[in-house]
């Protein structure tokens, strides 16, 4: 196989196509190449018989582009899939991983968990390019994932091969449920751009889960915790200005116990910021909005103001005994 190149928003990226057929993306592991994984070993020859077989050397391994800086890499060469996919012109295709390569062809736990995770490091170092990866990565999960007739989340995507049966759980078990965790992201993230779909997407997952929360509570507490949520929206600070300015406030906030409280200290020279958290202007000295769901506060000018109103703010936010 004769390998080609393609643009990924400034990297050259190899890739080896072979084949007619359903399209199989192979992603190698760490250290590996398309050629040593999947080429030289002769599977990617057997799967061409069959499919489409298109083998893709990651960012920084064999022909593809070795930047050397950090920033192209993580969020950026998970991009390289789907953005393959576009310059080929597919709608979809079969994605296997092997090793590091196996995170991309991921299920709903993974997209889940990662969601939460990029919205939580946000709460101590705010990112907009992670923020935009956690917005990728929500595209997906609701185009791919979604139940859009019953509400909720199948626990493998739609282009995933055909299964005996498709499962859709919203129970917990050694660690939270899935949908739960992606209901709270989706809650989160929509109160946070304003965006009507993901919070649709999100009181749909708890209508369906909804039956069998009733009848076993106790095994579903990730998701009451994302009903108590959607039900009584915590509050979100974004705190805008300078950033030594913002950061001595969010570090000052989050010396109070406020559990449900979400705290974003966003810098005013943050650039490619979704239009909602634009839209709240940062000023010469550190500003402070308070949002409940969708609707926010005026600016808040001081340190003492802001704490003011954030004192009855969180004492009716406090866990009732």
């Amino acid at each position: 196989m004769d390998g080609k190149l393609f643009d990924s928003n400034g990297v050259n990226v190899c890739y080896y196509d072979a084949g007619q057929g359903s399209p199989v993306i192979l992603l190698h592991g760490f250290s590996s190449t398309a050629h040593s994984a999947w080429i030289d070993e002769g599977l990617a020859g057997e799967l061409a018989k069959s499919h489409r077989v298109l083998a893709m050397d990651g960012r920084g391994h064999g022909g593809s582009d070795k930047p050397h800086d950090a920033a192209l890499f993580g969020p950026e060469a998970s991009l390289d899939t789907t953005r393959l996919m576009d310059h080929l012109g597919l709608r979809q295709a079969h994605v296997v991983g092997y090793s590091h390569g196996a995170h991309l062809a991921a299920y709903l736990d993974a997209y889940a968990f990662l969601i939460d995770a990029i919205l939580q490091l946000a709460r101590v170092r705010f990112d907009s390019a992670e923020l935009q990866w956690a917005i990728e990565l929500t595209e997906v999960l609701l185009q791919h994932f979604e139940d859009r007739e019953h509400g909720g989340f199948y626990f493998t995507a739609d282009d995933h091969e055909v299964l005996i049966s498709r499962p859709k759980s919203f129970s917990d078990e050694a660690i939270p449920a899935g949908n739960a965790i992606a209901a709270r992201a989706l809650l989160r993230l929509g109160w946070l751009l304003g965006e009507p779909r993901y919070l649709a997407a999100a009181e749909r997952t708890l209508q369906a889960a909804w039956p069998a929360v009733s009848s076993h509570p106790e095994g579903h507490a990730s998701m009451l915790a994302a009903l108590e949520d959607f039900l009584d929206p915590p509050p979100i600070v974004l705190l805008r200005g300078p950033a030594a300015a913002i950061e001595s406030w969010r570090t000052q906030l989050d010396a109070v116990f406020a559990p449900r409280r979400y705290t974003l200290a966003v810098p005013d020279d943050m650039s490619a910021l979704p239009a909602a958290i634009a839209a709240k202007p940062a000023g010469e000295a550190a500003l402070a909005y308070i949002c409940h769901g969708t609707v926010c506060s005026a600016a808040i000018n001081s340190l003492a103001g802001l704490i003011k109103a954030l004192g009855g703010v969180d004492e009716a936010q406090a866990p009732r005994s």
